[in-house]
């Protein structure tokens, strides 16, 4: 991402599993591993919001918000929202 011209990072909109269910969002706070802190300071560098608020995979009692909307502009989406996976074969 260091490869991003600066006129290129104002309009960024990154989506994916990122499989880090230890970050905390709302604090920026995270578990030990060297992902948690990558994210968290790729979200701090480019001043990237994250739009998903909420758990994103369900497996028996263990909940994860795995899947992560980032945006560099809060206009791009408007609104997220969680759905129930179409099968049982599907997690997240």
């Amino acid at each position: 991402m260091e490869l991003i011209p600066p006129f290129l990072r104002r309009n960024i909109l990154l989506v994916g599993d990122f499989n880090c269910p230890k970050i905390v969002w709302d604090g920026d706070t995270s578990g030990k591993s060297e992902r948690d802190r990558d994210l968290i300071q790729l979200k701090n560098e480019f001043r990237l919001w994250q739009k998903v608020k909420g758990t994103t995979r369900k497996r028996g009692r263990s909940e994860s918000p795995l899947d992560q909307l980032f945006v560099t502009q809060l206009g791009f989406v408007r609104n997220t929202r969680i759905v129930n996976p179409p099968s049982a074969t599907c997690d997240h």
